[in-house]
């Protein structure tokens, strides 16, 4: 029976050997995979922040476009006051046109009566005095 135990007692430890290397040789290539997909992440996470930081840099680029632009731009209110503006000048200058250009039909009606008038006075009075 010793005999028996000294060969299950060696079988036991060369299995136990052998089972050691195996976990030993699991644990070292799972150890070379972490650190391999450890290295990838932070490989992705370095590429996705500097896309991050490259699309910030357009939003800001954009966003100062549009600050630079609104600078330059009338408020609602003050450019409806100019429109309103515009149309009341415009609404007096036509008027003052009709009135001109009225004044002006009458008063060359007028000169043409005055100076027929004053014709024919000059004819009646040659024949008269």
């Amino acid at each position: 029976m010793a005999e028996e135990e000294e060969i299950t007692l060696n079988v036991l430890a060369e299995r136990l050997a052998g089972l050691d290397r195996h976990l030993t040789q699991r644990i070292e290539s799972l150890d070379q995979r972490i650190a391999e997909q450890f290295r990838s992440s932070s490989e992705a996470t370095r590429k996705a922040e500097t896309a991050t930081e490259s699309r910030f840099e357009g939003v800001n680029e954009f966003r100062a476009q549009l600050s630079d632009q609104t600078k330059t731009f009338v408020p609602r209110s003050e450019f409806e006051q100019l429109r309103n503006d515009q149309i009341a000048l415009t609404s007096r200058v036509d008027s003052s046109a009709g009135v001109t250009k009225g004044g002006l039909d009458a008063r060359s009606l007028a000169f043409l009566i005055l100076g027929a008038g004053i014709g024919l006075f000059g004819i009646f009075s040659r024949f008269i005095f």
